[in-house]
């Protein structure tokens, strides 16, 4: 096993030698696409840490606006189904990007998250039953964050050794981020407490308690527009996967000569 290692790594240093000294425009091109695809993934992975963050300063205040009768262990669970649905969804969109271009996944499930978190700013206009439209509207935007999975496994595929850790370790940097810049994007929309900017024909309200959810929305559309137009697919994991077939080739052809 060792010595297929080796053999990976030699040939890996060749064809990073070999390309170092003859890099064309046209590879240049490809390696300033590649990293700009990858970022498109950073901004996705920082999109769904918001999703989960952006709400929590507002979200008890909100409910307690929509029915006033909630506990606190209710509170528990519309927190919590976010975390189950990213479960739930992480090995469906998985899979489905095993199998499929990658973009498939991430768009779909973009495009729940964003359906879900306008469904979260109109949880004040539904007549009754405006807590379980809640519940529902996060078990969604979690489920729409369940993309992480195929943003990681992409950034794994669309690396080469070296590159690796350091995508990795940014991929990592971009959540934590969203993560903590989420409630003080939600906190933005404090001098709106008393103040909403109201549409009453389509019954739109922009509120602290509807912002969080719109800005998502608005988050997730932004997304939506790179994915589409800015973002291409590479897979430089498969030339290495090349090199250890040969390897392992020709290791078992020289076991059998011998």
């Amino acid at each position: 096993m060792s010595r297929l290692t080796r053999l990976v790594k030699e040939g890996e240093s060749n064809n990073a030698s070999t390309s170092s000294q003859s890099i064309t425009k046209k590879e240049r091109r490809s390696y300033i696409r590649r990293w700009l695809s990858i970022a498109i993934i950073y901004f996705t992975m920082f999109m769904s840490s918001v999703t989960f963050s952006i709400v929590l300063s507002s979200l008890w205040p909100y409910l307690l606006e929509v029915d006033a009768t909630v506990t606190t262990e209710f509170l528990g669970g519309v927190v919590a189904v976010y975390s189950v649905a990213q479960l739930i969804a992480s090995p469906v969109f998985g899979t489905w990007s095993d199998y499929r271009p990658v973009k498939e996944p991430l768009l779909i499930s973009i495009s729940i998250n964003i359906l879900a978190n306008i469904a979260y700013s109109y949880v004040g206009a539904v007549p009754s039953g405006g807590k379980w439209v809640m519940m529902m509207s996060r078990f969604f935007v979690g489920f729409g964050a369940g993309n992480v999975a195929v943003a990681r496994a992409y950034v794994s595929g669309a690396t080469s050794l070296q590159e690796r850790t350091g995508a990795m370790a940014g991929i990592s940097a971009c959540q934590a981020l969203g993560f903590i810049i989420g409630p003080a994007l939600g906190l933005a929309f404090q001098p709106l407490e008393n103040h909403p900017l109201t549409i009453p024909a389509i019954k739109f309200t922009l509120s602290l308690y509807t912002g969080p959810g719109f800005l998502s929305a608005l988050l997730g559309l932004v997304n939506l527009v790179l994915l589409i137009f800015l973002f291409k697919e590479y897979r430089i994991y498969t030339k290495v996967n090349k090199i250890s077939c040969k390897c392992r080739r020709r290791s078992s052809e020289e076991e059998n000569e011998k």
